[in-house]
């Protein structure tokens, strides 16, 4: 009898895919970002619980004022700042979720069973993603309990923000993780918190009619619309008047991103060289 070669053993996709999730999931959880980002959800519910607490009056010219009044349009800015602080926070845990096992090389010890690149890429993702969304998440959805609590503020608005907050999560971790594969972690950090920045105020300064050139446009018109789709999100909350073609303009090009940015992550794992 001829004997045969021996043979790796096949992982299948779905279940490589759980195994390698539930790992990135608690990788995250025990890593010093993973608690930074739960801080930062503790943090911000502080900052809303303050803030939302105003009781009595204002007085204005000497004449008082129903606080509620001028919570009406200071409350959807706080939620907007929360969601957006929250969607930077995810990148910070994102920053470490791939580049921290490319490093140690525990990434080559799976990718010998084998696992295919591609699996490895959309697990890591997918697990330090939900311990964002889990702390984003629970931020948000006590946030917008006490702006109806407090304040009567509706909870529609709150949910559409929320799933736009899931999504531009998505987008910054794909690109934190993808940055992270070619400069440092530092670097990712500085580069992701700056892109964030310029690309809120890009969106918010053209819903507001202000008109920039060169590059800054072009951020604004083909960038992910982390300000815009937000803003769209909470329209309920200030009486935006928008065209439902441009609502769903903006929400498709963030759905798009979150392909793009998901696309772009496997494609780097792909073309990386282990050592």
């Amino acid at each position: 009898m001829s004997e045969t070669a021996p043979t790796k053993r096949l992982v299948r996709p779905t279940r490589a895919f759980h195994l390698l999730a539930a790992e990135a999931f608690q990788d995250a959880l025990r890593s010093r970002l993973g608690l930074a980002v739960a801080g930062c959800a503790l943090l911000a519910l502080f900052f809303v619980d303050r803030c939302t607490s105003i009781q009595g009056s204002l007085l204005l010219n000497g004449e008082a004022v129903d606080p509620r009044a001028p919570f009406r349009a200071l409350g959807p800015i706080l939620f907007g700042c929360v969601s957006l602080f929250l969607v930077a926070a995810s990148g910070l845990v994102a920053s470490d979720g791939l580049a921290r096992p490319v490093a140690d090389g525990s990434i080559a010890l799976w990718l010998a069973r084998p696992v295919s690149r591609t699996v490895y890429a959309l697990a890591r993702l997918s697990g330090t993603l939900a311990l964002a969304i889990a702390a984003g998440g629970g931020a948000l959805t006590t946030a917008a309990f006490l702006l109806h609590v407090r304040h009567g503020f509706t909870f529609e608005p709150a949910l559409l923000a929320g799933l736009v907050y899931a999504a531009s999560a998505a987008i910054v971790s794909a690109l934190a993780m993808a940055l992270s594969l070619y400069v440092p972690r530092v670097v990712t950090l500085f580069a992701v918190m700056l892109w964030i920045q310029l690309i809120v105020v890009a969106n918010a300064a053209h819903m507001f009619g202000a008109s920039f050139g060169g590059w800054f446009a072009a951020l604004e018109r083909w960038g992910p619309p982390l300000g815009s789709a937000l803003i769209y999100a909470m329209s309920g909350w200030i009486s935006l008047q928008a065209e439902a073609q441009e609502v769903f303009s903006i929400m498709l090009r963030l759905v798009a991103w979150v392909g793009l940015s998901t696309a772009l992550l496997v494609l780097s794992v792909r073309r990386l060289e282990l050592r």
